[in-house]
């Protein structure tokens, strides 16, 4: 698929042999007849983010110079996870709800998608800040701010209404039979219902000062710290009362 000079090709994936090592082929249909409706959903996603990002921004691709991409969606490999590259490349995980041992299923889902392609704008055309402690939640939260905005330019299109204008990450790849099911991966609106910290070094705050950052440790918790600035950005959408968790009111 093409948007202008961008070049979108999508690769139907297992993880081979070791480390990030991605082997299969390129999944193509000429008329839209996809033998794996997983490889529709990540291919097509991606084709609408970038036309949310030109709708809304004017950006030519993520880097508004017409980059190209490819979106690797693996499967058969009970990964639960989606990233990044930092180049040129998605890779989206398929889930482990298969297996009886998690709760994800594929992961090719709008705000998921919107939120790696997030990091692509931030890091191409943005600050490109640093993957750990602080910064990195920052950079996690604009992944979020991303995807929940991508999901309502979707709505507004009439091509999204199941969960559309809520303020959940991930919760569509969630199994709806898993143990987990009506839950999320994070809540911008209360971060605190997914452990995750709203207030600086308030609850769920994962300390970053000392930290040394190691995949182990999410790069001293990149992913839970994100839910700080993502509870003021869904303030300043949406306006509400109340009280801080230092004792001061805001409205």
């Amino acid at each position: 698929t093409s948007r202008g000079s961008t070049t979108i090709r999508t690769y139907d994936v297992d993880q081979c042999g070791t480390g990030t090592s991605l082997c299969g082929g390129e999944a193509k249909s000429l008329d839209n007849s996809w033998p794996k409706a997983h490889n529709n959903s990540a291919h097509s996603l991606t084709g609408q983010v970038l036309d949310f990002w030109a709708e809304r921004y004017g950006l030519n691709s993520f880097d508004d110079r017409g980059t190209s991409l490819r979106v690797f969606q693996m499967q058969d490999s009970q990964y639960d996870n989606a990233y990044w590259n930092g180049v040129d490349s998605i890779v989206v995980g398929d889930g482990s709800y298969s297996t009886g041992n998690g709760y994800y299923d594929f992961l090719s889902r709008g705000d998921i998608m919107a939120h790696e392609l997030g990091h692509a704008v931030e890091g191409a055309i943005g600050p490109d800040l640093l993957y750990r402690q602080e910064s990195g939640a920052l950079a996690e939260s604009i992944g979020d701010m991303a995807g929940v905005y991508f999901e309502r330019w979707l709505e507004s299109k009439g091509t999204m209404n199941s969960s559309a204008g809520d303020w959940l990450i991930g919760e569509d790849a969630i199994h709806p039979d898993s143990r987990h099911a009506n839950e999320a991966m994070r809540d911008m609106s209360d971060p605190k219902r997914m452990q995750d910290p709203d207030t600086y070094r308030g609850a769920y705050w994962l300390p970053t000062e000392s930290c040394d950052p190691t995949p182990g440790n999410d790069n001293c918790g990149v992913h839970s710290n994100s839910g700080l600035p993502n509870f003021p950005f869904y303030l300043l959408s949406e306006g509400r009362e109340g009280v801080t968790a230092h004792g001061h009111p805001f409205a």
